[in-house]
Parts: structure tokens; sequence; C-alpha cells
């Protein structure tokens, strides 16, 4: 699937790049990458493992997930922390999670929200993604939450 979207923004936009952090967990969509890749004609780099996530996403705009199950799906809350706008596939449960208006279904509706997106104000769109993640997923409050979970499961209230 995020080769389909690379694809599909791609041909809607030849100036975008993609990146890709971290390595292949899978060897069967390793060799499925290396042999779709050059027939898509599309740039895509791979970053390897990155550190300083902060750092990394600093000249992105963008983060997208493709993924076709989560439970949370960390590095959309990364990025969205960091500002960047997230194209989020559709999964089961996603929109519990993340914002609806940033979910998409297949490469064409991902292009459609990219399209969308790009006519926003940008900056405002970027501080609000990061005000979401904060108000909801801020550590202080998650681990308050565990905290009060521990508590209640040990005392026999839940």
């Amino acid at each position: 699937m995020a080769l389909y979207c690379f694809k599909a923004i791609h041909d809607y936009d030849s100036s975008y790049r993609f990146h890709i952090a971290g390595t292949h967990q899978d060897p069967r969509i390793q060799i499925y990458f290396e042999h779709l890749l050059p027939k898509l004609n599309i740039p895509v780099s791979f970053d390897g493992w990155v550190e300083d996530v902060p750092g990394y996403l600093r000249d992105k705009d963008y983060v997208i997930s493709t993924s076709l199950f989560e439970s949370f799906h960390y590095s959309i809350a990364e990025g969205m922390a960091s500002g960047l706008l997230p194209l989020i596939h559709d999964w089961r449960g996603a929109e519990y999670l993340y914002p609806p208006e940033y979910l998409f279904t297949t490469p064409q509706t991902c292009v459609d929200l990219l399209k969308r997106l790009e006519k926003e104000d940008r900056p405002a769109l970027g501080k609000r993604c990061r005000e979401y993640v904060v108000s909801r997923y801020e550590q202080r409050g998650q681990l308050a939450k565990i905290n009060a979970l521990i508590q209640a499961v040990t005392e026999g209230t839940l």
C-alpha cells in the first residue's frame, strides 16, 4: 500500500520525495520493494534506524501510515507531535486514535487528502496536529492513567 500511495502522489506531483526510516522487518516485503521500486520509478530513500526522530522529521511535511493493523502506530503520533500532517490508511480503530479527517482508504483518496491539506494553512494545521497529540497522549497524563489502573487492579476495584 505504501508504494502504491507513493506512486499515486508522485504521479500527482513529481516533486514529492519519500523517506522510510527503519529497516525491513519482513524479508518478503524487502524483496517486494526491491522488485517493484525500479518499475514504479519513484524516489524513495531508505534512511535506516533513526535515533533523533524530531531532528529527522524537521525537514519533512507529512507522515504516512499505510498499515493494515495497528494498536497505536507510534510513528504517526511522533510525526504529528513534530508538526507533520498525517496521511493515515483507515485501519480498524484508527478513527478512535487519530482525527478522522486524516484517514484515507485507497491510493487515490490518499492523494485527495494530500490535495486538500495542500490548500490549508500548513503551519496552523501542524500546530493543531501537535496539540492533538499532546492533549491526548502526553506522557504524564498517560502515566497517571496507568498508575490509576494498577491501583484499581491491586485494590480489586476493577
